[in-house]
């Protein structure tokens, strides 16, 4: 469409030249003056129009596979063409996608414009205007606007479901001690009282001034909450094709263990343990988010010795969920 403008543009200058040469008339004069002046008068007015223009870019909530992205023009301009150039990089996998898109005449009537962008790859995708133009009055030339600032997206992957089956969350016969193990385990314990040493309790419980003070063993009693395993961990390490699928089995345990009670996240990286008791939207959120804005280290296979415990753990890998005991990974866990 443009290369069509510009070739009737060259086409009436031709006119207006020859005609000029064979004629050389009032008329003449005024076709060769109008044909060299009009893309000056387009451009200045352009320019004077331009003054105050923003272009603004957000994005709507992401669904699996992609996200739209919205770009506004304020004031609208129902009168000229607008071309975006966008790249999409995703951080979590260096990926980068460029795209060219048109807001033409009907779209900045309305003010805004959508573009839908398909995800390849779960990460934090970054959308920055690498350029951003407008035509001129008779579309004959592109213009620079002022570039946004980029703006970043979440973009999780698929969550696969969790039964737990395998997981005996109100297990009756479960002793005082072991409950207070699963408690401390998930982080959810209150002091209730102080009474004398029982045959099973925790060393980690006694009152140890207490106990010097009165001549005999005093423990503290908690209340608890948990009665089985409800710490579940991932290893942050690999390519990203493999902890893509091993994110979707952690957010599925998740959102299981959201749903009965307290529970603990135990995020592993590089070498290192970092624990997370019963984290809200907002906490796992920005878990995530600091973790999938940036490639992750591809060593560091190994479970790390975290808190120098062998309390049970459930382990999100991408073939299955794993429980691991003593350090030691045992049966799969549905």
């Amino acid at each position: 469409m443009i290369f069509f403008r510009r070739l009737l543009y060259l086409l009436f200058c031709a006119a207006a030249f020859f005609y000029y040469i064979f004629h050389t008339g009032y008329l003449s004069w005024i076709l060769l003056a109008v044909a060299i002046s009009l893309p000056v008068l387009s451009i200045a007015a352009t320019l004077l129009m331009r003054r105050g223009l923003r272009v603004q870019i957000r994005a709507e909530v992401p669904h699996p596979g992609g996200f739209s992205v919205s770009w506004q023009i304020t004031p609208s301009l129902p009168y000229t063409t607008v071309r975006l150039r966008l790249c999409f990089e995703n951080l979590f996998t260096q990926e980068k996608t460029y795209e060219e898109i048109f807001a033409a005449r009907e779209h900045l009537q309305e003010g805004a414009a959508d573009f839908s962008y398909e995800i390849g790859m779960c990460g934090v995708i970054r959308c920055s205007v690498r350029g951003a133009h407008m035509l001129d009055l008779l579309g004959l030339f592109f213009l620079p606007l002022k570039k946004p600032a980029p703006l970043e997206v979440l973009s999780l992957p698929k969550e696969i479901p969790f039964s737990g089956e395998g997981l005996d969350l109100h297990d009756p016969s479960a002793s005082p001690a072991q409950c207070q193990c699963a408690a401390g385990l998930a982080g959810e314990r209150e002091l209730r009282d102080l009474r004398d040493y029982r045959p099973g309790d925790s060393l980690r419980d006694v009152h140890w001034k207490l106990s010097a003070r009165t001549g005999r063993p005093i423990v503290r009693e908690y209340d608890f909450f948990a009665d089985s395993v409800r710490t579940v961990a991932i290893l942050w390490s690999g390519i990203p094709e493999k902890l893509a699928p091993a994110l979707g089995r952690f957010l599925g345990v998740s959102r299981f263990f959201s749903g009965h009670g307290p529970f603990a996240v135990l995020w592993m990286e590089n070498g290192r343990a970092r624990r997370y008791v019963s984290p809200d939207t907002e906490t796992l959120k920005g878990i995530l988010w600091n973790a999938l804005s940036q490639p992750p280290a591809e060593r560091g296979e190994a479970i790390p010795d975290f808190h120098d415990t062998a309390e049970p753990f459930l382990l999100a890998c991408p073939e299955a969920v794993f429980l691991y005991e003593d350090g030691i990974r045992g049966e799969v866990v549905s």
